[in-house]
């Protein structure tokens, strides 16, 4: 070999020695700032969190629950050796009964969404038996944390199917002692949690408790960890039985007035639509109840409501209106099975002679009246919506009233005939006793 050749080798033999060199700290050295936690020494390691980020319908209470995360072994550098890492976890985030936590309540359209962030699950120095390197984890959440009973069709969650491999470099600070300098965790294709939904995989998220710590707290990653694993909780009201003094929501018939007619039947366009939070097309079950002095009783009547169901059911679909639902003075359409948070549109279709109102107990107590032979309902341009439906069995009502205006008496009642007829008589007598007078005064003139 010539003297420059052997140069040529030497250059090459130190170029591959300092790329090698590199690549060995090219996650810290590549990374963006702020995409991973930094620590400084044993007495300042770098310290990570895990945050819960619970959806929900709007207005719908926040469950009693305990979410938990599993950290499984991976290796150590680029080994799959997992003698020497530290035990982790289960990692724990947990929610009290109707807890809304400040900062970490965020509403948005339909949804309600509550945050809160795991504490500190970075292991101490005495731990890394492996001395310095990468300990890898792959941490994924226990699908289990909110009690619902058995069988129950009144609540559902969804838990998240995300994973995160998760990086704990471990380095010799300057009294010679191991400490976590950096934790890095990125998202894994194919499992990514919906919060970073439509990221294609091997993104780094900061796990850093805190955030960025921006206030105000406008967004979840304002004020928590990067590390996410998103849940949904929904739920009903009613008992889903046709007991109407357990319902959802109940649309009541109220008509009044001089000379209102008690028979008369009002169409009503209604439209319910599910939350943004739970999945699929949902559908629910309405039926006709008549007050009959005591009691509430069940009216089935397809002619006048062909939408029904032989059993009186009336099925709407999530989002699809029904039209023409008639109901009289004394009626109520209820339903048995809506979930908290449900949008909710009535209308009443123009009824002539009739002044109509309504008030609605459901997103504030608020009543309107409208403009005689009109439609009339909400969403209105004065009462926009949308009108989410809220908590509590027998919460939700709405009592729309027609009342009889400018009418004035028409035709004749069967009791006044008689006394009409006695009129019609005694009229004709005395018209012919003046005309046989006339006559015989004419004739003897």
């Amino acid at each position: 070999m010539t003297r420059k050749q052997r140069k040529i080798a030497r250059l090459i033999s130190c170029a591959a020695l300092a790329a090698a060199m590199l690549l060995s700290f090219a996650l810290p050295a590549l990374a963006a700032e702020d995409s991973y936690a930094k620590g400084t020494s044993a007495a300042d390691p770098a310290r990570a969190a895990i945050t819960k980020v619970l959806r929900m319908p709007i207005n719908t209470p926040t469950p009693a629950s305990t979410f938990s995360f599993m950290f499984t072994k991976v290796g150590f550098n680029d080994t799959p050796n997992t003698a020497g890492l530290p035990d982790i976890g289960p990692v724990t985030v947990s929610f009290t009964a109707n807890e809304q936590p400040s900062p970490g309540t965020f509403i948005a359209g339909d949804t309600k969404t509550v945050v809160k962030e795991s504490a500190n699950f970075i292991p101490s120095t005495q731990v890394w038996g492996s001395g310095v390197g990468i300990y890898r984890y792959q941490v994924s959440e226990i699908a289990s944390g909110i009690t619902i009973p058995p069988g129950s069709d009144r609540e559902g969650a969804l838990y998240s199917t995300a994973r995160y491999n998760v990086e704990i470099w471990v380095d010799i600070d300057a009294n010679n002692l191991l400490f976590a300098k950096y934790v890095v965790v990125r998202t894994v294709t194919g499992f990514i949690d919906e919060y970073y939904e439509g990221t294609p995989g091997g993104e780094k998220v900061d796990p850093t408790p805190g955030g960025t710590n921006t206030t105000p707290v406008t967004s979840v990653e304002d004020a928590f960890s990067h590390f996410i694993f998103t849940n949904r909780y929904w739920k009903t009201d009613g008992e889903g039985t046709t007991d109407p003094d357990l319902n959802a929501l109940r649309l009541n018939k109220h008509v009044v007035g001089l000379n209102a007619d008690p028979n008369e039947y009002f169409r009503f366009d209604v439209t319910v639509t599910q939350s943004s939070v739970i999945p699929g097309t949902q559908r629910y079950i309405a039926f006709v109840f008549e007050d009959n002095g005591t009691t509430m009783v069940k009216v089935i009547d397809r002619v006048r409501n062909p939408m029904m169901a032989a059993d009186g059911s009336i099925t709407f679909t999530s989002g699809t209106q029904i039209q023409s639902i008639q109901l009289k003075g004394g009626q109520s359409l209820v339903f048995f099975d809506l979930h908290i948070g449900s949008a909710v549109a009535m209308s009443e279709q123009a009824a002539p002679g009739y002044i109509p109102s309504y008030i609605r107990s459901f997103a504030g107590t608020t009543g309107f009246t409208g403009v005689a032979s009109t439609a009339f309902g909400f969403p209105r341009t004065d009462d926009p919506g949308p009108h989410y439906t809220i908590a509590g069995q027998n919460t939700n009502r709405v009592d729309f009233t027609n009342t009889r205006s400018g009418a004035t008496p028409g035709g004749i009642s069967v009791d006044d005939l008689p006394y009409i007829v006695l009129i019609a008589v005694a009229v004709f007598g005395i018209a012919g006793f003046l005309v046989i007078k006339h006559h015989r005064s004419t004739k003897y003139e």
